[in-house]
């Protein structure tokens, strides 16, 4: 080796040396905190939203049918929780096999967890029934999926062709809300003999 080569493996080996004590001086100065706060960072990624839609018109359809028409402002779709979370409210129409209009639901706020096939409705809940001409006034509403049924224990207010029924107690009802009982009702209304 020539003392050109020397020199520059010289130059190599110090500044590899160098690097190597500077990589070991900057691993020691890493405080726990920054990797803690790494960590807590990569998983608050796992709580954001998968898609946040605004002024959403989505169909629900079975042999292409529809069967439920949902419209709104936002919905945000929590994939990793499986729900989707309507913030500024929705309004749903569900139809008749004919497309007729059967029904309305609409709510100022809501949620709907996929997974466990519920979905809840807050603020001004309101259910109309066209075919029967009924409404249903409420704060609070749960429809179970799994059970085909509709239910809340908040106080409700139900409006049909001839009655106002108030019930302090709450509410149950099938999903279509044309068989429905209240809970501790109060008002006047007809009651029909047998």
């Amino acid at each position: 080796m020539n003392s050109y080569q020397k020199r520059r493996w010289s130059i190599y080996l110090r500044f590899h040396v160098v690097l190597i004590l500077l990589l070991c001086l900057f691993y020691g100065c890493v405080d726990q905190t920054d990797i803690d706060k790494a960590h807590k960072y990569n998983e608050s990624r796992d709580t954001l939203p998968a898609e946040i839609i605004y002024n959403f018109h989505m169909n629900y359809s079975e042999n292409g049918i529809i069967k439920i028409d949902i419209t709104g402002r936002e919905v945000i779709n929590r994939a990793h929780k499986k729900e989707m979370e309507f913030p500024q409210g929705f309004e749903a129409v569900f139809y008749n096999a004919d497309m007729s209009i059967k029904s309305r639901l609409s709510a100022g706020y809501g949620i709907n967890y996929e997974e466990k096939k519920v979905m809840m409705a807050t603020k001004n809940v309101e259910i109309i029934n066209y075919e029967s001409n009924e409404k249903l006034n409420t704060e609070e509403l749960t429809w179970d999926q799994n059970t085909a049924k509709i239910f809340t224990d908040r106080f409700v207010k139900i409006t049909t062709e001839t009655d106002v029924i108030y019930g302090d107690g709450g509410f149950e009802s099938d999903e279509t809300f044309e068989n429905w009982i209240i809970k501790k009702p109060t008002g006047n209304f007809v009651v029909e003999e047998e």
